[in-house]
């Protein structure tokens, strides 16, 4: 742990890795220097045999804006080498939002249908006695009937249900 005496604050805390601590480690901090901003870090160097690889990404949140500036940077040298950088940043907004539904749109029972998902419901599950009792468990109960097999194959109580399902080869 390493203490920042000036501003009274832990900067980082470290986590070795077992093997070669000094090269395999994350650190986790604030480098507060004062002020509304807040820059939160996660830092971690892996090497391992000849490939390095050094992750840094930071978040700085300014509490007075409510702006959060976040940066990404990952660099690698090895048999894996390569470079990831990102920088972008969030902030509120006073502007109105407005959400139009897009011309030519269709319902998303009608695309899992197009991708040949099938129909995401049946009237025949929904009207009979234990598809009834189970809706009052909720989605779990419907979902493990399913895996269990209890309930017909062209049932469906949701999208989940259906595209599991699909996966199960059912």
């Amino acid at each position: 742990i390493w203490m920042d005496t000036g501003q009274r604050v832990v900067y980082k805390v470290r986590f070795n890795g077992k093997d070669n601590p000094a090269s395999n480690y994350v650190d986790v901090g604030l480098d507060y220097k004062g002020g509304d901003n807040f820059p939160f870090f996660i830092r971690a160097k892996s090497d391992t045999g000849g490939d390095n690889t050094t992750y840094d990404f930071g978040a700085t949140v300014n509490t007075k804006t409510a702006k959060i500036d976040f940066k990404a940077d990952v660099k690698a040298t090895g048999t894996d080498a390569g470079t990831f950088t990102a920088d972008f940043n969030l902030q509120p907004s006073t502007s109105t939002i407005n959400i139009e539904k897009p011309a030519g749109a269709k319902p998303i029972d009608q695309v899992l249908s197009d991708l040949g998902f099938g129909s995401t419901s049946d009237s025949s599950a929904a009207s009979s006695p234990s598809a009834a009792a189970d809706s009052s468990a909720g989605a779990g109960a419907i979902q493990l009937r399913n895996l269990t097999g209890n309930q017909s194959k062209s049932g469906s109580s949701s999208v989940g249900n259906l595209l599991l399902r699909r996966l199960l080869g059912q």
